[in-house]
């Protein structure tokens, strides 16, 4: 799932009109497109997809629920916004996550810390399966790539800063800005909200439902690695 979205959204930041001015999309449910029946039968045949391993361009396996009279033609973009949210189910569905509630309170602790956030790490190659590590280590360099790509405006069609679809200290963005200024406004809102939804899915707690403090930390300890990864 993670290549096809890169692969398509790598495209989209080329292509005049491809990428939604929605920031987040299409990881925030708050910016998708395809609603009701549709999202249900693609996200089954999605589903089919992954569990028959099959490419994500299947077009008769990502519409095989669909009704007789369902128009069957699918744009890219609803597939890619699809898969993302299959992506994050898939990521939140996971036993015991990808960082387990057994060390939430090393994560709470750490937060923006980068050394305490590397015991942290060092902990889950160490002291749990390896798994964990090597999947939260993948997962940096994608959230990493996918902020970089969902904060690039098209140079000649710069698309509207559509703030209000992000919840951010920094929305909405007011003022025309110079193209530069306006990739590194529409950077930080995008970074801060793929960060929200991706600690939410992959970071866990004892108990389950997390506090705005604890939402904080866990995106704080997320970004350290992130910008690691950026800084590589």
């Amino acid at each position: 799932m993670t290549e096809y979205l890169l692969k398509h959204l790598r495209e989209m930041t080329k292509e005049e009109g491809r990428l939604s001015s929605k920031l987040g999309w299409p990881f925030l449910d708050s910016t998708w497109a395809v609603g009701g029946g549709k999202r249900e039968n693609l996200s089954v045949g999605v589903w089919e997809c992954m569990d028959k391993d099959l490419e994500l361009d299947d077009n008769a396996t990502l519409t095989f629920s669909f009704g007789e009279d369902d128009e069957k033609t699918l744009e890219v973009t609803e597939v890619v916004e699809v898969v993302a949210g299959v992506l994050l189910q898939w990521l939140r569905n996971l036993k015991e996550g990808v960082v387990p509630q057994d060390i939430w309170l090393d994560v709470y602790k750490a937060g923006a810390d980068k050394m305490l956030a590397e015991q942290v790490l060092d902990k889950l190659f160490t002291s749990l399966s390896p798994a964990h590590a090597n999947v939260f280590v993948y997962l940096t360099g994608f959230i990493m790539e996918i902020i970089s790509l969902l904060s690039s405006p098209i140079p000649s069609q710069l698309p509207s800063l559509d703030a209000d679809s992000v919840t951010s200290p920094l929305s909405p963005i007011q003022g025309v800005l110079p193209f530069g200024r306006l990739r590194a406004a529409r950077g930080v809102v995008v970074k801060h909200a793929i960060l929200e939804v991706f600690a939410e899915a992959i970071i866990r707690k004892e108990g389950g439902n997390k506090t705005a403090e604890d939402k904080r930390k866990a995106v704080a300890f997320l970004e350290v690695f992130v910008s690691d990864v950026e800084k590589g």
